[in-house]
């Protein structure tokens, strides 16, 4: 059972960490055999996978007014979820769908104060054979004019389980905390939980099923500094005090804007993060269904981050993240069996690696591999979209 095995990892033994530059030594090819390859107006793409379809969350600015379009990804559907002129539109900070058998929850962000960095979480919902979304409002109880986002969410029970960084305390010299809730599908919020008092105020969040139970992985703050990636899972109704995955020991004064990731596929669950602790840059992955797994080092020196993971069934799952090589910038999709061993390497595309770049996104439907990011051409943002099969 995963979850026996998640609980006893919490509190186990590690084991010794072992570091290679590049893991089982696969050496990235030149992705050139793209299925499809297309271009799509907007920035902030985030991909969900339901039942064989991919669906496509994105902003797309227009003067002074943004729309939130989410689509199919085959182009069959697509749909305007509002447009509004305070909406929060960040390079590191998105908006999130979730689909399940009965409808979509829509996360967004919007400002809420004068502070450019003071914005909340609104949400929708759009529930099966109903044309339009519901606005319900504000998801997080503060009102303080801080930072409320960086949210994740999976189907569960009746709804949707939601976590994301609530900004609650930190008005009163206190610390970003990680939060939960659920949401029905009558748009009613309960079980409102704190999942932990003491966060990394700008790093994403990310949150899978193990066994029918969440799992969230999220960037962790001492009072020293110290920002290494953390875990929790969800049993008997709370969250567990949550754990190390690594302890790297990164002290970094201010947040490094690159969370981890997390896959897994009911038997194996995988997690992935960017470190820079001892001022080496490093990819890192380790499997945290098995206790005493080693960290494996992906990747070192000439990385930036900005991790995206996948999972691709039974196939195993895959890996995006920017890479750089002085001023040259690429973004290199790694696969993995569900052992960890690697099976392809691929450079996708050149990319410019500031932050209007964004964070890349993957997507797995039918045997294909489809992965999008922001393209920024100043002034002018575009989402790059790539799908081949594996």
């Amino acid at each position: 059972m995963i979850l026996k095995k998640i609980v006893h990892g919490c509190y186990g033994v590690y084991g010794i960490c072992l570091m290679f530059q590049f893991y089982g030594c696969i050496q990235p090819e030149k992705a050139d055999f793209f299925q499809d390859s297309y271009t799509l107006d907007g920035s902030l793409p985030s991909f969900d996978t339901y039942e064989g379809n991919i669906y496509l969350s994105r902003m797309v600015e227009q003067g002074a007014q943004a729309s939130w379009v989410v689509q199919s990804l085959d182009g069959r559907w697509i749909d305007t979820i509002d447009q509004r002129q305070d909406w929060f539109v960040n390079w590191a900070d998105m908006p999130k769908i979730s689909v399940c058998r009965n409808g979509m929850l829509g996360l967004a962000l919007r400002h809420i104060g004068p502070d450019h960095h003071a914005y909340t979480i609104d949400y929708y919902i759009r529930r099966q054979k109903e044309e339009a979304w519901q606005y319900y409002g504000q998801l997080p109880l503060d009102t303080s004019s801080t930072e409320h986002g960086f949210p994740s969410v999976e189907p569960f029970e009746d709804g949707w389980m939601v976590v994301w960084l609530d900004g609650g305390a930190m008005h009163r010299n206190g610390f970003m905390s990680l939060h939960s809730a659920q949401i029905g599908m009558d748009g009613q919020v309960i079980n409102r939980q704190l999942i932990d008092s003491t966060v990394c105020d700008c790093c994403q969040t990310d949150l899978v099923m193990a066994e029918g139970q969440p799992a969230v992985i999220f960037r962790n703050r001492t009072e020293n500094e110290i920002r290494d990636v953390y875990w929790s899972v969800y049993l008997n109704g709370k969250w567990q005090s949550s754990q190390p995955v690594e302890n790297d020991g990164w002290l970094v004064p201010g947040c490094p804007v690159n969370g981890p990731q997390m896959v897994n596929n009911n038997k194996t669950l995988v997690c992935s993060w960017f470190t820079a602790a001892q001022d080496t840059a490093a990819i890192k992955m380790r499997i945290l269904s098995e206790p005493e797994s080693d960290v494996i080092t992906l990747e070192k020196n000439f990385v930036i981050g900005r991790i995206a993971m996948e999972a691709m069934d039974t196939q195993g799952f895959g890996l995006a993240y920017f890479r750089a090589d002085g001023k040259e910038a690429t973004l290199k999709i790694q696969t993995f069996d569900w052992s960890g061993k690697p099976q392809s390497a691929w450079e996708i595309a050149p990319i410019n690696p500031s932050r209007n770049s964004g964070f890349p996104t993957l997507g797995f439907a039918n045997g294909k591999l489809s992965v999008a990011w922001t393209q920024w051409n100043d002034p002018e943002y575009k989402i790059k979209i790539k799908t081949f099969n594996l």
